[in-house]
């Protein structure tokens, strides 16, 4: 087994969020999440993301709230939007050899679908005056997660002189997620400023298991000649329920004709938090069970999710032309878990989130706030037949919570990529991102874990 315990953020790191545990040397069983892109939770839709997620300074259809609520100013007309999501992603972790054994290269890949996002959108005008309210749901963070890793080899030492070569496979399923109902009303002031608020209910349920099956040989030291067989199953799984409440604040600006600036704020804010936790495991040997544990519990925590700000800027130096630039930043130095209890924990503790391996004997270990950088352009073209073809690129970074083993904070790196159609009250647009990055799992590894992310959205908008 794996022992840097950031390895397994990492591993996750943009997939939808695991939660599981791990057995450390003391029999202690750690449980941690890790998650899809919680470096910079952001908004929805195929054509901002199809710009690299560079909206805050544009969001100017259906799926404005998700970007920036002062862009809902900007609607004329009532609208509704969809948005599917579909992710795919694959893990290559080189050979790990320690003082205590081996374990093999590893290569996993997993897949996830769902609905991202669904808004309905209906401008009020009274005189001059003239709000928009929106109503929207948003699967903020997917956790539904499939994945599969095939027949691995390890070697390990059990106790002095004797050793277990085998090979073992992982399955992990996951479902649920984190949803938004936002309720979220915009309105242009002084026809340069728009302004909007989002209110949003936080909830659902998410739960999942990890289970792993080795089959090998034990090799006692004592007898050489003598192979026995080895068996063991193990699965760690949890249920999660959660709700909360936060705000989300912001400004669109045109400072030019042609040149917007937005900013978004989203508060920081509790969410309750109950769940359950599992973990069994028995080993046999020879045929006969030598070991079993079944350890479950139930606890209610608290999470303080940690605060948001974005900027961004578009500029339009030609009207088919439209060019952005976005910087978020996320406070996840102050994200924490109030009183978790750890499977063999008599009191809870305090933990960071989303890591929760950051615990070690001396305490907490400390998290970094993170940011996003993008920018995008989009270029539309116009048929003969008043059909619109936008057509979109993106480029972004995105800076994480935690450090690799060197000590050097990680970086991922994305390109992203899209295409439209417009017709009259119709528009659909696709968008694919491909996001890459690899990191120093320990320091005793000469090379780099590397993974790859490949996110496709669909949106269809209508305007009546």
């Amino acid at each position: 087994m794996v022992k840097n315990k950031k390895f397994y953020i990492y591993l996750f790191l943009l997939m939808p969020m695991v939660l599981y545990g791990q057995t450390g040397t003391t029999n202690q069983e750690f449980i941690f999440f890790s998650g899809a892109n919680f470096s910079g939770i952001v908004g929805s839709g195929a054509r901002a993301f199809g710009m690299g997620g560079t909206f805050i300074a544009i969001a100017d259809d259906a799926t404005a709230a998700s970007w920036n609520p002062g862009g809902l100013g900007q609607l004329e007309k009532p609208e509704l939007s969809m948005v599917l999501r579909y992710q795919n992603y694959r893990t290559l972790q080189p050979a790990n050899i320690a003082s205590g054994g081996f374990t093999g290269p590893q290569d996993k890949d997993g897949n996830s679908y769902n609905f991202d996002f669904i808004s309905f959108t209906y401008p009020i005008r009274i005189g001059n005056f003239k709000i928009v309210p929106q109503v929207s749901y948003q699967r903020t963070i997917s956790f539904d997660l499939d994945t599969h890793t095939n027949d691995i080899l390890f070697s390990t030492l059990v106790s002095p002189g004797d050793k277990i070569d085998g090979t073992f496979t992982e399955t992990d399923d996951f479902t649920g997620g984190i949803d938004m109902i936002s309720f979220s009303v915009g309105s242009k002031l002084f026809g340069f400023l728009n302004i909007g608020v989002s209110a949003n209910l936080f909830m659902n349920r998410f739960q999942g298991n990890v289970s792993r099956e080795s089959r090998g040989d034990i090799y006692r030291a004592a007898t050489p000649s003598l192979r026995e067989d080895f068996q063991e199953r193990w699965s760690r799984g949890i249920t999660i329920d959660i709700k909360g409440v936060n705000v989300n604040v912001g400004v669109l600006v045109e400072v030019f004709k042609n040149f917007q600036v937005g900013a978004v704020y989203k508060n920081p804010f509790s969410i309750d938090i109950d769940y359950s936790i599992a973990y069994l495991r028995e080993t046999r040997i020879s045929g006969q069970t030598t070991a079993k544990i079944d350890n479950r519990h139930s606890a209610v925590s608290s999470l303080r999710w940690p605060r948001t700000w974005g900027v961004g800027f578009a500029l339009r130096p030609s009207d088919p032309l439209t060019l952005s630039v976005d910087f978020t930043s996320t406070r996840w130095s102050r994200a924490i878990l109030k009183n978790f209890k750890y499977l063999a924990d008599n009191e809870g503790t305090d933990v960071y989130f989303p890591t929760l391996v950051a615990v070690n004997a001396g305490g907490l270990e400390k998290q970094v706030d993170s940011q996003q950088f993008r920018g995008g352009m989009e270029y539309v073209m116009i048929t003969k037949k008043n059909l619109f073809i936008p057509l979109r690129l993106g480029i972004f970074t995105d800076t994480q919570f935690y450090s690799d083993s060197s000590g050097k904070k990680v970086t991922l790196f994305g390109i992203a990529g899209g295409v439209g159609l417009k017709k009259g009250a119709f528009s659909f647009d696709a968008a694919i991102l491909y996001e890459f990055g690899n990191y120093l799992r320990e320091n005793t590894d000469y090379s780099y874990t590397s993974f790859a992310d490949l996110r496709v959205y669909f949106s269809t908008i209508f305007n009546f």
